[in-house]
């Protein structure tokens, strides 16, 4: 993703995000992606480890903070199979750990569900 996109992006969800809690309704965790790598034959949006930390790090988690906004953010969300991978990948390899507040997962995966 260009930067030019990746700016704003984190400024729509900004927008996204203020404008429930105009109406009362704060935004207390938000996901980067929902299934970050699944290709789907609809419209879909791809994120490695090192891109979804890197549009945390440097676009999404400051520009919350820049414009008051306490919501935190959860990294993954996707299937568990990898949760363990992923999640050391984009929080420690990636540096990711000091702006994420967790990690989403899918339980549904797996021969125990």
């Amino acid at each position: 993703m260009l930067v030019k996109f990746k700016k704003a992006w984190a400024n729509y969800l900004v927008k996204f995000a203020k404008s429930y809690q105009n109406e009362g309704i704060p935004i207390s965790y938000m996901t980067i992606q929902n299934e970050p790598n699944a290709k789907q034959i609809w419209e879909s949006c791809l994120y490695s480890a090192k891109e979804e930390a890197d549009f945390l790090k440097n676009y999404l988690f400051p520009t919350f903070k820049q414009n008051n906004l306490a919501t935190q953010f959860l990294i993954w969300d996707h299937n568990k199979d990898i949760l363990l991978e992923r999640g050391v990948e984009t929080l420690v390899t990636h540096q990711a750990l000091n702006c994420a507040s967790g990690i989403a997962f899918h339980w549904y995966t797996g021969r125990s569900f």
